[in-house]
């Protein structure tokens, strides 16, 4: 079942154009569990593992989601929360985890700065 803070890799779709970001990529669940229960679309940020100080972006402990990297040591990934993007349910392949209920409001306070 997808929930709001979900990490999953979104699969590619179509090339990007100018600025937008390239999906084939994890991305972070921001649609409500209300609109994921009716809706066939949900609302996502993709992350990225390069912090270029990116406005309205959010860090997100590797230790949380990727228990592919295990073993590995830990780093820090970027929520890209200036690009919102809608993507079809079915693009939601891999899940790697939730964010922490810290890091869901930081995401959340960022993607209101960014809309408002």
């Amino acid at each position: 079942m997808i929930e709001t803070g979900g990490i999953y890799h979104i699969s590619q779709n179509e090339l990007p154009t100018g600025h937008e970001i390239w999906s084939n990529r994890p991305g972070i669940v921001i649609s409500s569990n209300e609109s994921l229960q009716t809706e066939g679309t949900v609302k996502i940020v993709y992350v990225s593992s390069k912090d270029r100080n990116r406005p309205n972006s959010v860090r997100i402990s590797d230790k949380s989601f990727f228990h592919k990297n295990r073993g590995k040591k830990y780093r820090e990934h970027i929520a890209l929360c200036s690009q919102i993007h809608t993507v079809d349910k079915c693009r939601l392949e891999s899940f790697y985890g939730k964010v922490s209920g810290k890091e869901l409001k930081e995401i959340e306070s960022a993607v209101k700065q960014t809309l408002f």
